[in-house]
């Protein structure tokens, strides 16, 4: 009984956590206000969706959910060159926070689906131990 219970089980609990996968971090966004100046955070992340804000920025988007959002005034040139130092700086070091939160993502989803099975199982298995116990006296 415990292994029909448990068959169906644990392949749906991975399968729910497949469908049910979220963004693991938390989306970055930085904006580039002119040619000579650095990178900013963008203080309120909702800006973007601003229709005077897409108007006046292009948007760039690195992996590790990263996005630059460039004034467009800026030349194509400075931008390629200045993007490089942005991914090495911004983007690139986010990876290793990626990989960190997958594997907890997915260590929880293994508790998620053996941790029940699992638990009955012991359980059972201590009720029998109970049982077999008083069957001998």
């Amino acid at each position: 009984m415990w292994l029909a219970l448990s068959a169906p089980w644990v392949p749906g609990t991975f399968a729910f956590f497949a469908v049910a996968n979220s963004a693991l971090i938390l989306p970055e966004a930085f904006v580039m206000k002119d040619a000579t100046s650095g990178f900013f955070k963008l203080d309120n992340f909702f800006d973007q969706f601003n229709a005077s804000f897409k108007a006046a920025h292009k948007s760039i988007e690195f992996p590790n959910s990263v996005t630059l959002f460039v004034v467009n005034g800026i030349p194509d040139a400075v931008l390629k060159a200045k993007a490089n130092e942005f991914y090495k700086t911004y983007s690139e070091p986010r990876s290793g926070e990626l990989w960190s939160a997958r594997v907890d993502y997915w260590m929880k989803a293994a508790l998620a689906a053996l941790g029940p099975p699992l638990a009955v199982l012991a359980l059972g298995s201590l009720i029998g131990w109970i049982f077999a116990g008083f069957a001998r006296d």
